[in-house]
Order: C-alpha cells, then sequence, then structure tokens
C-alpha cells in the first residue's frame, strides 16, 4: 500500500505489478484495475493469483473495450 501511495504508482509497470501480485489488498487492485489497458486486464483474468473482485472488475472493464 506503500508503494501505491508513493510516486512510483505513477508507473505502469508498478501498478500492473500491484494487481498482479496475490497480496495486494482488494480494494486497491479494484482501483488499480480502472488504469490498466486492455491487454493487462487480459492479463488480470488469466492470472490465478488475483483475487476474485479485481478480476470480476476486470472481466467488466473488457466488455467495456469490446464495445
Amino acid at each position: 500500500n506503500v508503494v501505491a501511495q508513493s510516486k512510483f504508482a505513477n508507473s505502469h509497470a508498478v501498478r500492473r505489478a500491484l494487481v498482479l501480485n496475490p497480496d495486494c489488498p482488494a480494494k486497491l487492485a479494484c482501483r488499480l484495475v480502472g488504469t490498466m489497458t486492455a491487454s493487462d486486464l487480459q492479463d488480470v483474468v488469466a492470472s490465478n493469483g488475483v483475487g476474485v473482485e479485481a478480476k470480476n472488475v476486470a472481466s467488466l472493464l473488457l466488455k467495456g473495450f469490446a464495445r
């Protein structure tokens, strides 16, 4: 959570790594999922380590990209 509040949170790679981290709190992961590209969202949905909440948000956002 400290990293997410730092200047490094502006880094796409850091946000992606946080979301894909199984220990990332669900609330933070869901917030960060909203900043991801379609490709990253697909990775979140396919990942076994990501929580169900973040996967659900990523899946909904992917449906929006498909429109």
